[in-house]
């Protein structure tokens, strides 16, 4: 997985290499603190995993994102954990060399398993902030670091970034799924909640790194 998307970035900078536009790949490692009625029955803090593939024109990009809460570990019925995967549109404005600022808005779906509330899913909203850190480099710094800044060969941006934002999702539980009825996957946990709807307010913040023709 990791070598084909390297394989991608390298492709499409090297057919970008003389414009600042187009493709980029990000990966990210992120905190969530899990508010509202989801709180009660997740862990109200978790990590993410997340990787997006985006392409920028001018100021604005245009991404799609995905990725989820890490599952649990130790003994015991794992906790509930949260998959996501959505759209965005970035803007983005430089403010110094190698320092830009941006804002974003995005639209997303994202489902529940295991735990009380395994089947739960739903749509959500969401904004973020950020701040990214980036330079051109040579291609070659994929295959070792010091090559990035030789200037051999064709261009590629590297970045470091972080982001600070908030979703909104409404969870509803699968019409398919009778919560009086145990299964396997829920046998010996707590009884499923009896709400159609579960609201979900998630604050997060999200550390990462993008290559790409620009970002």
């Amino acid at each position: 997985m990791r070598s084909l998307a390297l394989a991608a970035v390298l492709v499409l900078a090297a057919a970008a290499s003389a414009r600042a536009d187009g493709f980029y790949f990000t990966e990210s490692l992120g905190g969530l603190h899990v508010g509202d009625e989801l709180g009660q029955h997740m862990p109200t803090t978790d990590m993410t995993l997340g990787a997006t593939l985006g392409f920028r024109a001018g100021n604005v990009s245009y991404e799609v994102y995905g990725g989820g809460t890490l599952p649990g570990i130790g003994e015991g019925p794992p906790p509930a954990t949260l998959s996501f995967a959505g759209i965005d549109v970035k803007l983005t404005e430089p403010v110094a060399n190698h320092v830009e600022l941006y804002v974003k808005g995005s639209a997303s779906y994202a489902f529940l398993t295991d735990g009380d509330v395994d089947g739960y899913a739903g749509r959500g909203l969401g904004a973020a902030a950020g701040v990214v850190v980036k330079m051109r480099g040579s291609v070659l710094g994929l295959l070792c670091l010091p090559l990035f800044f030789s200037g051999v060969g064709p261009k590629i941006t590297g970045a470091l970034y972080f982001e600070d934002g908030y979703d909104f999702y409404r969870f509803h539980r699968d019409a398919d799924r009778d919560p009086a009825v145990e299964s396997p996957a829920t046998a010996g946990r707590a009884t499923p909640p009896q709400a159609s709807a579960i609201d979900a307010q998630l604050e997060h913040w999200t550390f990462g790194f993008a290559l790409g023709s620009d970002f």
